[in-house]
């Protein structure tokens, strides 16, 4: 059934338009490297519930996915989530164009009255000015001299006489405080450094005595530092030595519990695949043997599928891990190939709900076959 020609015109964004959609598959055929040429059948109710949408509410709504999924064929439905991832940015395109329009229109009235505001801050700069006058002061000083006389020759002759005395009298007293002054300096000058000698030695052998028992102390504290380093240090590495071999202990532990986790999910999907192939009967999908751990069929995906193959017993005990790798994937595929599956559980078993498991493991077990393969001759 093909898709309508219509286009949603009531929108504000057509889907056919904006998703890529047509008649066929959205989904992509990895062997031909294109699109799909499946036809599908029509999804038009969903995109109508999905265009009342806007863009931007599309792209998260869940109606996506239910569009996504029903417009993949059978063997593509694995790609819904790439497919809905590419809408997704389909849509954020769309919608941000219109937004930048709606931006550009306020940057630039934004823009407009920046500019006009700093015009009329530089006009009001320009019309600011100051003016300052210095002033000088200054004031006279008066000044006045004085004479004095005397009444007469006789009168200044005696004055003379008396201050030369007077002057010679002070002279005298002047070198004698000046020599008592010297002396009682140097005596205090002696017995200062006198006293500074003492003060020196006594400071110098204190200094000394601090000095030597600093020594004392210093040679104390580092042999009793070294003391107790060693003794840290031996204790750290009989600590260590001890995580360490606990470590290894419960590493080996771990590990053989593990490789006897893997060699009972290996034996029990062997013994699974030999009640299929004893089988004369169409069997159920349920007695599926799944290849992972837990041999269940929930949690499967691609990286639960290969660690499961990278498990086998018998690439571990292998002389040759690539030839016996090889073996066994050539095994794997002849187990999952299409048509054997078909004819073991019926022809509409990829229509059930265990279709995209069992074509996610038909893939995979491909691609490990042909990298074995590689690896077998050293590509």
């Amino acid at each position: 059934m093909y898709f309508p020609e219509t286009r949603l015109s009531s929108t504000s964004w057509d889907p056919y338009t904006v998703l890529k959609l047509n008649c066929t598959c959205v989904g992509t055929a990895v062997t031909y490297r294109r699109r799909c040429r499946r036809t599908v059948s029509s999804r038009h109710y969903s995109l109508h519930a999905l265009a009342t949408l806007g863009p931007l509410e599309a792209a998260n709504s869940p109606e996506l996915y239910n569009v996504a999924s029903t417009a993949l064929c059978w063997q593509h439905k694995h790609q819904v989530y790439d497919v809905v991832a590419e809408w997704r940015e389909l849509l954020h395109n769309f919608a941000g164009l219109a937004a930048y329009n709606d931006w550009r229109a306020d940057y630039d009235k934004k823009l407009l009255e920046q500019m006009y505001q700093l015009l009329v801050g530089l006009e009001m700069m320009k019309q600011c000015s100051q003016n300052s006058s210095p002033g000088f002061s200054g004031r006279s000083r008066p000044s006045y001299y004085a004479n004095e006389q005397r009444g007469s020759v006789e009168d200044w002759r005696l004055h003379q006489a008396e201050k030369q005395e007077t002057q010679q009298c002070q002279e005298r007293a002047r070198k004698y405080r000046e020599a008592k002054q010297a002396q009682e300096r140097e005596e205090w000058e002696r017995k200062a450094k006198v006293a500074k000698e003492i003060k020196e030695r006594e400071e110098q052998e204190k200094r000394e005595r601090e000095a030597k028992k600093a020594r004392e102390r210093e040679e104390r504290e580092r042999k009793a530092k070294e003391t107790k380093e060693r003794e840290e240090r031996e204790r750290k590495q009989k600590e260590a030595k001890e995580r360490a071999e606990d470590v290894r202990r419960k590493a080996q532990l771990t590990l053989e519990e593990e490789t006897q986790e893997w060699s009972d999910a290996w034996k029990r999907y062997e013994e699974g695949w030999a009640i299929v192939s004893a089988s004369d009967e169409v069997l159920n999908g349920s007695q599926m043997p799944w290849p992972t751990k837990s041999g269940k069929r929930e949690g499967l995906t691609n990286e639960s599928v290969r660690e499961f193959f990278k498990r086998m017993p018998s690439v571990a005990s292998a002389d040759t891990p690539s030839k016996e790798t090889f073996r066994a994937m050539t095994q794997e595929t002849k187990r999952w190939h299409t048509d054997k599956i078909q004819h073991r559980f019926g022809r509409d078993i990829f229509q059930s709900v265990y279709g995209d498991d069992i074509d996610i493991v038909t893939k995979l077990v491909v691609v490990l076959w042909k990298e074995a393969k590689m690896e077998r001759e050293g590509i």
